[in-house]
This record gives C-alpha cells, sequence and structure tokens, in this order.
C-alpha cells in the first residue's frame, strides 16, 4: 500500500504541474500526462492509414551501412517484431521499429571515453523534420513548449519540468491507438530517423576512435590518445550542422559494461559534484540506484558499485555489513498463482514414458503453504531449509504442475514479512551466498574472481 501511496503521489504530482503550468482546469487532474499533453497541444484525432510509409532524414548520409537502408525500405520488413542484427564498426548492433542498441559484452575499460549524446533527441526531430503528430494543428506550440523549456533548464529553474513532460510525452503518444496524437508513421519516423542519423554519426567517427556502444540517443566512444578528442568535436561539429541536432558530451575514465542495458562508467577526478550528485552513469538492474519503493537485493548492488568505483572486494562490502533489510531479496505471488510454498522435499526420480523411454522428473511433497502475497526472503546457512516457491494449481497432463521456484532466490532461505529495519541479523544468515552472487553478476561484466 505505501509503494502504491507514493507512486500515486508522484505521479499526483506530475499532472499537478502541467495543470498549472498550462492553466488547465482542475478537473483534467485525472488524465494521464500523455492526455494532458495532446490537451495542451490542441491535438485532434485522425484516421492515418500510412504507418510504415516513412521517410529517411532528407540530411542522411549513409555510405558503409547500406544494408540498413535497404532494410527499413523493404515492405517484408514492415513488421515491428522483426529486427535487423548487424556489426557496425566491430559491435554487435540490433535494428528495430524500436530504437538501436548496441555495445561489445563483457567489456571493461580504463583511458579516454567520450559518451556522446544528441540532446533532447526525439523532440528536435520532431521539430527540424516536421516529424510531430498530424493531429496537432499548430505545431508552432510544439516549438513555443521546446524553447521555453531550453531557456528554464539553461537557468536551472525547477520550473522547466511540466515542459519537459509535454516534450518527453509525445513520441509515446504518437503510438497510443487512444491518445489523440496518435499517428504511428510520424513516430515510426522519428525513432528509424533517430537510428540513421546516429548510424551516420558512427560512421564519421569509426575510424578516428573505439565505439563501445550505442543507443537510443548517444554514443560511447574511446579515444586513441585525449589529443584526438579536437579532431572528434570537429567531425560531431560537421554532423551537427549538416543534421540541426545538438550534442554534449561527457568524459570519462573507466567503463564496465556487461552489456548495452547494463553497464557503469566512471569519471575521473571526484566521484561526486559539489552538491553530492554522483558523477558515474550506470544502466541496469545490477548497478543501479536503488531507493524504498525497488529496494531488491541492495547489498549485492552495493558490493558490485563499491567494486568498480573504489576496488573495495564484494567480500569486504558485504561482510561489514549489519542491517538486515540490505539483504532482503523481495518476492511477490502474482495472479497467475494461487499460493507459496515454503521448504517442500523436491526429489528427482526416473521413470518411463508411454513409450517406454527413460526420462528424468521433479517430484515435490510436504512443505508449509502460504497465503502471504508477499516475502522478505533471506539466504539460510540451514541446510534443512529448503527453498521457496509458486504453486499455480493447473492440471497438465493429467496432474498438477510442480511448483516454480521464485526467481533469484536461495535454494535454502528464511523470510520475515514484518518490518525489518531494525531487526538484528541472524546468525543462520548466509553471507557468503551474497558474495557469491556478486561474483557471478561481475563475471557478466567481465571481471574475474
Amino acid at each position: 500500500m505505501e509503494v502504491w501511496l507514493r507512486r500515486k503521489e508522484d505521479e499526483f504530482d506530475a499532472q499537478m504541474s502541467l495543470v498549472k503550468a498550462f492553466h488547465l482546469p482542475i478537473s483534467d487532474i485525472g488524465r494521464t500526462k500523455a492526455q494532458l499533453s495532446a490537451k495542451i497541444l490542441g491535438a485532434v484525432q485522425r484516421e492515418h492509414n500510412d504507418e510504415f510509409e516513412i521517410e529517411f532524414p532528407p540530411s542522411l548520409r549513409i555510405e558503409k551501412y547500406t544494408e540498413v537502408l535497404n532494410w527499413y525500405k523493404n515492405p517484408l520488413n514492415r513488421d515491428y517484431s522483426k529486427t535487423l542484427e548487424l556489426d557496425v564498426a566491430g559491435v554487435p548492433h540490433v535494428f528495430a521499429w524500436g530504437g538501436l542498441h548496441g555495445a561489445i559484452p563483457k567489456y571493461h575499460g580504463e583511458g579516454w571515453f567520450v559518451n556522446v549524446d544528441v540532446a533532447s533527441y526525439y523532440p528536435s526531430l520532431m521539430l527540424v523534420y516536421k516529424w510531430l503528430s498530424r493531429n496537432v494543428h499548430d505545431p508552432s506550440k510544439y516549438a513555443e513548449i521546446y524553447h521555453t523549456r531550453l531557456k528554464l533548464k539553461a537557468e536551472k529553474n525547477p520550473m522547466q519540468q511540466p515542459y519537459k513532460i509535454v516534450l518527453n510525452s509525445t513520441y509515446g503518444a504518437m503510438k497510443d491507438k487512444h491518445n489523440a496524437m496518435y499517428d504511428p508513421r510520424q513516430a515510426n519516423n522519428v525513432c528509424v530517423g533517430g537510428q540513421l542519423l546516429l548510424l551516420d554519426l558512427i560512421e564519421r567517427l569509426e575510424d578516428h576512435c573505439e565505439i563501445i556502444q550505442s543507443n537510443t540517443d548517444g554514443i560511447l566512444v574511446k579515444l586513441r590518445r585525449y589529443e584526438d578528442f579536437e579532431m572528434l568535436d570537429d567531425l560531431c561539429w560537421e554532423w551537427e550542422q549538416r543534421t540541426g541536432m545538438r550534442l554534449e558530451f561527457d568524459e570519462f575514465q573507466k567503463v564496465y559494461q556487461k552489456d548495452v542495458n547494463n553497464y557503469i562508467i566512471i569519471p575521473s577526478g571526484p566521484l561526486r559534484d559539489e552538491k553530492g550528485k554522483p558523477r558515474w552513469k550506470c544502466k541496469g538492474a545490477y548497478v543501479k540506484k536503488l531507493s524504498d519503493l525497488d529496494y531488491d537485493l541492495p547489498i549485492v548492488n552495493r558490493a558490485i558499485v563499491n567494486y568498480f568505483l573504489h576496488g573495495i572486494s564484494p567480500e569486504t562490502t558485504i561482510m561489514e555489513c549489519s542491517n538486515l533489510r540490505d539483504f532482503q531479496k523481495v518476492v511477490k505471488v502474482s495472479s497467475k498463482y494461487k499460493y507459496a510454498l515454503y521448504s517442500p522435499v523436491v526429489t528427482e526420480a526416473k521413470i518411463r514414458d508411454e513409450k517406454g523411454r527413460s526420462k528424468k522428473i521433479t517430484r515435490f511433497s510436504g512443505g508449509e503453504v502460504q497465503t502471504d502475497k508477499t516475502f522478505r526472503v533471506f539466504a539460510s546457512k540451514e541446510q534443512s531449509k529448503g527453498g521457496i516457491f509458486k504453486v499455480s494449481g493447473k492440471i497438465v497432463k493429467g496432474r498438477e504442475k510442480n511448483p516454480e521456484k521464485f526467481g533469484n532466490t536461495p535454494d535454502h532461505c528464511f523470510f520475515i514479512n514484518d518490518d525489518v529495519t531494525n531487526l538484528p541479523i541472524p546468525d543462520e544468515l548466509d553471507k557468503q551466498y551474497y558474495i557469491d552472487v556478486a561474483w557471478d553478476r561481475l563475471k557478466d561484466f567481465g571481471v574475474e574472481r
């Protein structure tokens, strides 16, 4: 309930900021951010039948990776489930209808890294190439909001937030059939055009630096030497002038990368700015910053981040922690399942099927039925204690389907469903389990134990 209320409060604050900034009636507070954005822009729903009739940016200059252009031109690929996998600059990439993704897997390195991001990419594409929803009668309103936001952002004025919400809600609204801005062709123009312009930039850069990763709105590169930054800047400036986009640069010293969705990049010098805000960038479940609303295996996250940032071993971080809550794994019984089952006896047996072939089956017996829906699970040293499972009760081929183990939970565990904030760590907590999990995750980043 507390989590729901917190999220509801955040959503309400965002909606209220839109109502106030754009002088909407208070009765609009029940609308979503995308619905409010459509109303602010004066969108009127229209029928469109040209979803895949996309256009490429006229400024585009693709000379090497023409296979990508041909893929998007091919009518057989007009399907959101289809993707193109291609090595670009020696990095495996995936091109699709939802964004560009590419990264060197299990990569870690040190040197001169530059993160090249396109500022306000999708809104800029909508303005420069006139790819805003055609349901918006007066696109100048969007341009006005865009420039107002830039001005407020430069002033570090918090009033920029509602303007940012409108700008960032527009792309998703163009893909929503129930929104007045629904215009999938324009959304596809933005997404595909954005990917191709980034590919264009990669073509300009790949002979002069190493491409580490690319994503929807940016590229991470490694310079061969620091003096090459001036050349990088010149190449990027030419691209900016030609495309009408604006690039922002951040310099980093170290990169640890599992894949395009899981990484941490670390700057040289202080790790925090003068206001205490982290200067490193991270993405992914293993290294993300946790909150009260998302506090799952925090000790493992902290151990990994401490290793990357400070060179502290996972053993040190985990063994020195005395906060029980930091070791919790939170699991929930969804509506697909009837109940949870704790510590059943699990055995393996060999049987013969109807054709006489030998096969191995898993059998469950005993265990404690749990009526709660949410569990704080902890690893236990006591081998007599089993795992925690979810039971669907479904009948498959005449017999009840086996219980399923909750993902990423230990084979031996205990659980506490009350508040654990001030509880001492019991002797049975198996800290070695968390150390092993941390090292397993570090291995995914290419770090060996």
